[in-house]
Order: structure tokens, then C-alpha cells, then sequence
């Protein structure tokens, strides 16, 4: 059984905006689609009547069949927003980096400091690698557990939070672009030690380019998290965890690792702590509202 819930119909509403934003915005960008990403765009657009065709012929639980319809939403979403994130950062607005910074200074938070001491200490370097990935990793986790516990408009809820947290994020990043804590103080390969992260020279090179107007190519196979305020790494930790409330023990520990997550953002995601703040009201938002106008379901 396919559910019809509000949270669903909020999602492809919210897409159905973007996608719209996106082809009116491009021809006046300098950014370009190669074959293969067209090809893409093709297939992500094919897979619905694939589907349809599939279920024709072979009867799927209700817990595939909600599943797979939310992982599409994600997926669609994924690919118009990346472009979208795209066209905001072209829009090279001046960068609000000297406010985060003095922001951040005010609450006695050092950026450098702070990455030197995590980069510096040989327990908490890599567990912050692995911990920055935990976030966007739990989403699909969270939609899995959910479906498989027959929750299905929970798990839609999640994704309409996810789809308005991603939409406000890129909102925000146009209105107040930053290059984050990395890409304002001097952070290149000598500051970080020959030690890897994420957000490296290469993520840096590409912001740059892209808000001075360079003809970009979008690669929707590889694509680039631009959005540094506010963080959307930390919009999806909120989210994830105020959805796991009142689980027991699965909770705790979503809790735990989302904590691990939001402390490695502005070592491995170059963030301010600005940009994390930011990004915990955009979740809070975001949950709140998919709540008001997205429920008449069980409380998430």
C-alpha cells in the first residue's frame, strides 16, 4: 500500500518550485550540462514509469514500495537542489565571512585553534572524518528504520524536512554567502599538516571560480556541497534527531552520533561555528513547519 500523506504532497510541491527556479535561472548562468549528466537528468526522470511498469508485474510490499517512492523524492531533490545551491553561489552576492568570524570570535570560538586541536590529536583526526559523514548517512538510515517499523508518514515527514531544510539553507547562502572558517583565514595544505579533509583546496577553488562567473560545468555524479551558512550538515543532524525522539535507545544513540557529527563540521566541512548555529535554526524551522502545514499523521 502506497500512503497519500501531506508530507508527501508538501515535498513534491517544494520540488516542483525548484525545478521551476532552476530552468528559469539558467539560461541567464554561466553554467553548462555535459551528456552524460543529461543522460541523468533523462533516467531520474524515466524511473517513475519504470516503476509503474515493474509493480505491473510484480507485486511489492508496502514497505518497498514507501521506501523506494521516498528515496526517489530525495533523489529528485538531490539533483535539483545541487543546481540550485549552484545558481546561488553564482550569484555572488559579497561574502559575510568577517561577520561569522567576529560572531563567533564574541562566543570565544577560534577557528584555527579549534581545527589545530582536532587535527592535532591522532584519536579525534579520523573520528572526525567519519563523523562528518554521519548526518546525510542517518537520513537514509532513518527513512530504512522507519519504513521497516510501518511508520510511512513519518518517514515522508523526514523527507519534507530534509527537501525545506535544503531549500532554506540555499535561500540563506544566497542572501549571506560565506566561504566558511577554511575559506576565509589561510588554510592551505601547509596549515592542515599534510592531514586530509574534506572541505580541501579543491571545494575552495570551485566556490571561488563559480562566484566569479567562470563557465562551470554541473556534474549531478560528483557533486560539490557549496552551502557553507548556514551548514546543512547540522540542518539534517537536528532533524534526524528530533525524528528518532522517544525511540529508547536507537535514539540516544542518534543523538550521540549527531553530536560527533556537529563538533567535525568546522574541522572536515570548513564551517564557522556561525555556520553550524545557522544551520540548527534551519533545522529547527524546518521541522516545525513540515509539523504545522505537512502533518495529519502520527507526531514525528
Amino acid at each position: 500500500m502506497l500512503i497519500n500523506s501531506n508530507a508527501r504532497r508538501l515535498s513534491m510541491a517544494m520540488i516542483a518550485c525548484v525545478l521551476v527556479i532552476d530552468l528559469v535561472w539558467l539560461p541567464f548562468s554561466a553554467l553548462s550540462f555535459s551528456a552524460i549528466n543529461i543522460a541523468v537528468i533523462a533516467v531520474i526522470a524515466v524511473l517513475p514509469l519504470l516503476s509503474q511498469s515493474i509493480q505491473r508485474q510484480h507485486a511489492f510490499s508496502a514497505v518497498t514500495t514507501n521506501l523506494a517512492v521516498e528515496v526517489y523524492i530525495l533523489v529528485l531533490f538531490g539533483a535539483a537542489g545541487f543546481v540550485f545551491s549552484y545558481l546561488a553561489v553564482e550569484s555572488g552576492w559579497t561574502v559575510r565571512d568577517a561577520l561569522f568570524a567576529d560572531f563567533d570570535n564574541a562566543l570565544g570560538f577560534d577557528w584555527r585553534n579549534y581545527t589545530l586541536f582536532i587535527l592535532n590529536n591522532d584519536l579525534l583526526r579520523p573520528a572526525s572524518l567519519v563523523l562528518y559523514v554521519v548526518s546525510p548517512m542517518l537520513v537514509g538510515f532513518s527513512l530504512l528504520w522507519f519504513c521497516l517499523d510501518r511508520k510511512f508518514h513519518r518517514a515522508s515527514e523526514i523527507v519534507a524536512m530534509v527537501i525545506l531544510g535544503g531549500i532554506l539553507c540555499v535561500v540563506l547562502s544566497a542572501i549571506l554567502p560565506s566561504a566558511g572558517g577554511s575559506g576565509y583565514f589561510p588554510a592551505d595544505n601547509s596549515f592542515y599538516g599534510g592531514h586530509k579533509v574534506i572541505f580541501d583546496e579543491s571545494y575552495k577553488t570551485f566556490f571561488f571560480q563559480l562566484r566569479d562567473g567562470a563557465g562551470m560545468e554541473i556534474s549531478l555524479l560528483r557533486p560539490l556541497a557549496l552551502i557553507a551558512f548556514p551548514s546543512y550538515h547540522a540542518c539534517l543532524s537536528l532533524v534526524i534527531i528530533l525524528a528518532f525522539r522517544g525511540t529508547g535507545r536507537i535514539g540516544w544513540l542518534i543523538l550521540a552520533l549527531n553530536i560527533g557529527s556537529l563538533l567535525s563540521l568546522p574541522v572536515q566541512g570548513g564551517h564557522h561555528l556561525s555556520d553550524v548555529l545557522g544551520g540548527l535554526l534551519t533545522g529547527a524551522i524546518a521541522y516545525r513547519v513540515v509539523r504545522l502545514h505537512g502533518g495529519g499523521s502520527p507526531a514525528v
